[in-house]
């Protein structure tokens, strides 16, 4: 929930609600939900800029697998970083972990959930070659 919290945006149109993490994470009949954390290198992480400092999970991936076997549908529903530790790569290693997973699993395509209003996730989205479905 943490790390949820400080992943909000300070634009109203692109918050999201924490308390859906928690719910996606329990799953629900039909769906099987994989998640990883990203923990930084060191127990601590200070900025030098900002002097923050991290005591936790800094990102979050979490694979959705739904419907039956052969052909179930595989989705990153969630992926959060903490504003503090972004722009270093932890979200493109932690969607190309959850990716492998996926094809170690049998999946031949990942879909990337995201709104339309946040132009930061689509742009990421975009930059990891995914393709916008019409």
């Amino acid at each position: 929930m943490t790390l949820a919290a400080g992943g909000r945006s300070a634009d109203p149109a692109g918050h999201f609600a924490p308390a859906g993490l928690l719910t996606e994470l329990r799953g629900r009949p039909g769906r099987a939900v994989h998640a990883w954390l990203a923990w930084p290198m060191e127990t601590v992480v200070r900025e030098a800029a900002g002097g923050c400092v991290h005591n936790g999970a800094i990102g979050l991936v979490a694979l959705v697998v739904a419907g039956e076997v052969p052909r179930p549908r595989f989705s990153i529903a969630w992926l959060l970083v903490h504003p503090d530790a972004r722009r270093r790569g932890i979200a493109t290693a932690l969607v190309a972990h959850a990716v492998a997973h996926a094809e170690s699993l049998g999946a031949t395509r990942v879909f990337a959930e995201t709104l339309p209003s946040w132009p930061a996730a689509l742009g990421f989205w975009r930059a990891v070659g995914c393709e916008q479905e019409s």
